[in-house]
């Protein structure tokens, strides 16, 4: 499980209103690598029909479900 802190959420909010990405998402992508370590990607983006999404202190975050397995260890 991760966590994004109130701080931490403050400052993707206002990265993403600098950036004309404002009232978008934040999307977390995983890839698990032959070597058994995880490679991280963020940016933002628009929900899609397969995402799963949380808020983090008004900001949400989405995640397709294969990078969910991927973040929570499964």
């Amino acid at each position: 499980m991760f966590n994004v802190s109130p701080a931490a959420a403050t400052e993707l909010l206002a990265a993403a209103a600098r950036s004309a990405a404002d009232g978008m998402a934040l999307r977390i992508a995983a890839r698990a690598l032959t070597d058994g370590s995880i490679e991280y990607g963020m940016g933002f983006d628009d929900e899609r029909e397969n995402d799963e999404s949380a808020d983090y202190n008004g900001l949400t975050v989405l995640l397709v479900e294969h990078d969910m397995d991927i973040v929570m260890g499964i």
